[in-house]
């Protein structure tokens, strides 16, 4: 039950030489944190909700620099901490070069 809390509503899941974090959450959450293992690495993720939604990130960081993607990538075998923030809300659009 744990697992599947971990999993689904807080959306974070092992993946291959790091994590995935796509939270779904209650709207009415302002946000949550939690501290993940991979490997040697320990992850404090902290989740904000400003806009009260109940899925969709629109932007992460990792230790302060920004992520492309939901994913997390770590080395399981060196040992270290990091801080993953995560900002749930609509995605802003990508820019689109003008000629």
């Amino acid at each position: 039950m744990w697992r599947l809390g971990v999993e689904a509503i807080l959306g974070i899941q092992r993946a291959a030489g790091g994590l995935r974090i796509a939270p779904c959450i209650p709207p009415t959450w302002s946000g949550f944190e939690a501290w993940v293992h991979v490997g040697r690495q320990q992850v404090h993720v902290v989740v904000e909700n400003p806009d009260r939604v109940a899925r969709g990130v629109a932007r992460m960081t990792l230790d302060g620099a920004p992520l492309d993607a939901d994913r997390v990538h770590l080395d399981p075998g060196v040992a270290g901490a990091h801080e993953v923030h995560v900002w749930l809300g609509a995605r802003a659009p990508a820019a689109t070069a003008q000629a």
